[in-house]
């Protein structure tokens, strides 16, 4: 069976045209209408750019609308899919586009700060703006829904294989630059049911979410599972509580997906207000780091409804493992249990699975664990072992199968939602000529999971003030990449062979 994402939005549009698939503050989107956009804007791509199947389409836009209905015709026609966050810089987004070899960038004129020339992106042919004018030559004018005479798909290039590659999600690791992670169609596809069975999730259901669609977490587990599902997703611009309110007041939202972070402030902001809100959730969702229980029994009393944990990674097309809505008694600590269709043990040093209560490695078998990294070989060597991905994570399963983290991948920070490489804020540190030596580690922090702190060796003879770093790191790093938290040492410990010790600044 030939599994293609984009047809998703067809299948539903005949299924219930008029179904409002996407409501937002300003507006509602029905699922003929997104199938009738998407058709339009695929129908150009391939007459008016020529895009063939396997061509890299890099997306970068903030939540709305226009990235909806720009996925879906690039999955269309069998190309793949580059989503790249609106927040990076200028550098981030280059080092993207040109790994990736994107052929075409979309995007939005007030988003858009990268200026292409052929020299530093010799694959980029077309960058397309969704505005009417624009007065920079280099972009070619682009109305984003008045695209083509033409709603229904014609002589477009079609996926051959499920095996193709749907997306290819560029996500933070252990070393300084972003790692291309390749899922194909059957990867999400494969998510799908398991996830449904999970949460008992049906086409009735309102799905509130601000995630990011560019990450897997909010564009797999929120927009693509709506989809399959025939459901309808209220789609936050901005996960501030006054959104939030109004998602679930207003629009009824039976299911809520988030972070930690927003469920912490949401708490804050009902406690600091005395204030209740009528809902109709029968439960929400939380993910992308690690949930304290203190948060989770503060939302439980505002709510009266669980909030569930969840567990999963973007080589693994988002959660492997989760709490489920009344299936099962909850563990205090755990993070729940695995997926149906997902194998998940405990593996040691050897790649031996450990009996329930031993500590070790989280591994998964499963259709969703991606293709491969994209041109790192090497990388792609040390995630598997004997057929299983190798999460980084470590944890261990009780005799009922729940499963408890421990600790995470070596180094990495979450903060706010965020995975963030600290070698990444490292050397863009180290290229400030006063700068010596940098250490960046995670400072543990109830509201933001993670707060991230650099410790600063200065060059001898140089003088650097906070504010000097700070204006230099957002000259060159997304916001929330940039540390909060600053402290210049004389040197950074360090083993008798000379490796850095960053247990020790933490």
């Amino acid at each position: 069976m030939r599994v293609n994402i984009g047809n998703w939005v067809t299948k539903a549009a005949i299924k219930t045209p008029y179904k409002l698939a996407i409501i937002n503050k300003n507006s509602t989107f029905s699922y003929q209408w997104i199938e009738n956009m998407s058709n339009y804007f695929a129908n150009d791509l391939v007459n008016k750019y020529n895009v063939k199947p396997g061509d890299r389409i890099a997306l970068m836009f903030p939540n709305n609308i226009h990235f909806i209905v720009a996925y879906y015709a690039v999955l269309k026609v069998g190309a793949t899919c580059v989503p790249i966050h609106h927040l990076l810089k200028n550098k981030e987004v280059k080092y993207i586009l040109k790994h990736s070899e994107s052929r075409l960038l979309i995007s939005e004129k007030t988003i858009l700060n990268v200026k292409p020339n052929v020299g530093d992106f010799p694959y980029l042919e077309h960058v397309i703006v969704s505005v009417s004018l624009c007065e920079d030559n280099l972009f070619e004018p682009f109305m984003m829904f008045k695209i083509s005479n033409q709603s229904n798909i014609s002589k477009l290039h079609v996926s051959k294989s499920e095996e193709d590659v749907a997306i290819i999600f560029y996500t933070s690791g252990t070393s300084g630059t972003p790692k291309g992670v390749m899922l194909t169609h059957e990867n999400i596809f494969s998510k799908m049911n398991p996830l449904k069975q999970a949460i008992k999730f049906s086409s009735e259901d309102k799905m509130l979410s601000g995630l990011p669609m560019v990450h897997v977490y909010g564009q797999i587990m929120a927009m693509n599972f709506v989809v399959w599902c025939n459901a309808t997703l209220i789609l936050l611009e901005d996960e501030n509580e006054s959104c939030i309110v109004w998602g679930l007041e207003n629009q009824g939202a039976t299911v809520m997906m988030s972070t930690p972070t927003v469920y912490y402030r949401l708490n804050c902001y009902l406690k600091n207000n005395n204030k209740s809100i009528n809902h109709n959730l029968r439960f929400a969702i939380t993910g992308g780091s690690p949930s304290s229980s203190q948060l989770k029994r503060e939302y439980e009393q505002y709510f009266k409804v669980q909030l569930l944990d969840s567990y999963g990674l973007t080589e693994t097309s988002a959660t492997i493992i989760m709490e489920h809505p009344d299936g099962y008694h909850r563990k205090p600590g755990s993070i729940g249990r695995s997926l149906s269709n997902h194998d998940v043990q405990i593996l040691d040093e050897s790649g031996i699975e450990l009996p329930p209560g031993q500590v070790g490695e989280i591994a998964v078998r499963s259709k969703t664990v991606m293709k491969r990294y994209f041109k790192d070989d090497i990388l792609q060597a040390q995630s598997s072992k004997n057929g299983w991905f190798l999460t980084g994570d470590i944890g261990y399963q009780d005799i009922g199968g729940n499963f408890f983290l421990i600790d995470r991948r070596k180094d990495i920070i979450q903060t706010m939602g965020f995975v963030v490489s600290p070698s990444e804020i490292e050397e863009v540190l180290l290229e400030h000529s006063k700068i010596q030596e940098t250490a960046v580690v995670g400072i543990p922090d109830e509201e933001k999971g993670e707060v991230i702190k650099a410790y600063i060796v200065v060059r001898l003879g140089q003088n650097l003030s906070e504010q000097e770093v700070f204006v230099y790191l957002k000259e060159h790093l997304a916001n929330f990449k940039c540390p909060s938290l600053i402290e210049f040492v004389d040197n950074l410990p360090r083993n008798n062979s000379g490796k850095l010790l960053k247990r020790l600044l933490k």
